[in-house]
């Protein structure tokens, strides 16, 4: 029922803390620019993989070899690694997160993956923007998993929402 998955959802809420961001080398928190909760990892568990969708081949066909140039033969590709990073729950009247470019937390880090849970909310689009071009991911009426990936040094944001809860897993996505 409506009143048990809020219920669920409350508690999910209670259980995380504020997430920060980096911004010159340090963790902060700015509810005016980023106002979300997280859990990390080690917090939590979930029975969903990237993989067993069949998201990890479509990134590496479409991602990985623009990444690592054109030039490239197939059979000299190299496939792509997603780590779970965190899972992330925007509120309604949230703020949601300004426009950022994320940091690579490895050295073959190339990417990260966004999976959007089928949650009620309205608002929070997820907005990418790259070379002049941009991309809108409006996820609020989907009752289906939703995801989308992007380069390390795509710009983007998660605009304020307005009800609900948008809740994510962020996934750093790596070549192998």
């Amino acid at each position: 029922s409506q009143a048990e998955f809020q219920a669920r959802i409350r508690a999910l809420c209670s259980s995380c803390q504020v997430a920060t961001f980096g911004r010159q080398g340090q963790d902060v928190y700015d509810a005016t620019y980023r106002e979300a909760l997280k859990l990390e990892p080690s917090q939590f568990t979930t029975n969903f993989h990237p993989h067993d969708y069949g998201i990890l081949d479509n990134l590496t066909q479409t991602l990985l070899p623009s990444y690592l140039g054109g030039d490239r033969k197939d059979e000299d590709l190299l496939g792509v690694h997603a780590e779970l990073y965190n899972i992330n729950i925007y509120r309604g009247r949230s703020v949601g997160f300004g426009s950022h470019v994320d940091t690579p937390r490895s050295a073959n880090q190339f990417g990260s993956l966004v999976v959007c849970l089928p949650a009620p909310h309205e608002g929070g689009n997820l907005v990418i923007r790259h070379n002049g071009r941009e991309a809108n991911y409006d996820w609020s009426s989907s009752k289906e998993i939703e995801w989308a990936a992007f380069y390390s040094d795509c710009e983007h944001e998660v605009l304020q929402i307005t009800q609900g809860h948008r809740i994510t897993l962020t996934y750093n996505l790596t070549f192998v």
